[in-house]
């Protein structure tokens, strides 16, 4: 299967509405592109495959939550794919935590409207951080996550610039 991404104004209805909002509110939509995909092609690298991307540029976003000073504190982790989060030293002092741990997952998906398998770094609540591994800025563009399980989006790596409370950590991703 080959995959095409459009521009995003072609077919917003692609992303879940939130998402649609988020863009247009922020004005990034002009920088996206969107594609429909099979839900079974949402996790592992398909995508970027499908698409004939480097692999490298198709990245993983996960929620985690941690205690602060006394503050429960969330952030989204971006991280290419095949890597995993450097859940150590670094995660904690970038997440300003003693103690991290994965988000529950039902709840991360009521609060961003967003479907498992398909959580982005575009359009999470403004007082998370969005911690990206510091590789990421080498990149032209990257794949993400939609908001739908059966839609990924292409950017260029400049669209974090737009993005609040965004932090990119070396050595993040392992």
């Amino acid at each position: 299967m080959t995959l095409k991404f459009v521009p995003f104004n072609e077919h917003p209805e692609y992303a879940g509405k939130k998402m649609q909002d988020y863009l247009r509110e922020h004005q990034l939509d002009s920088l996206i592109k969107i594609a429909k995909i099979s839900p079974d092609q949402a996790n592992g690298g398909q995508v970027a495959k499908a698409a004939n991307i480097d692999p490298k540029k198709e990245l993983n976003c996960l929620v985690l939550t941690g205690k602060g000073h006394g503050v429960v504190k969330y952030a989204a982790v971006l991280v290419p794919f095949q890597k995993k989060i450097n859940t150590g030293s670094v995660l904690k002092h970038a997440m300003e935590v003693h103690r991290e741990s994965f988000a529950d997952l039902k709840w991360v998906t009521k609060v961003t409207d967003m479907e498992y398998g398909s959580i982005g770094p575009v359009g999470l609540p403004e007082d998370w951080k969005l911690l990206i591994d510091s590789g990421i800025k080498d990149l032209d563009e990257v794949i993400f996550g939609s908001g739908r399980v059966d839609s990924k989006m292409l950017a260029p790596v400049s669209v974090f610039d737009k993005v609040p409370n965004v932090q990119f950590v070396d050595g993040l991703a392992k």
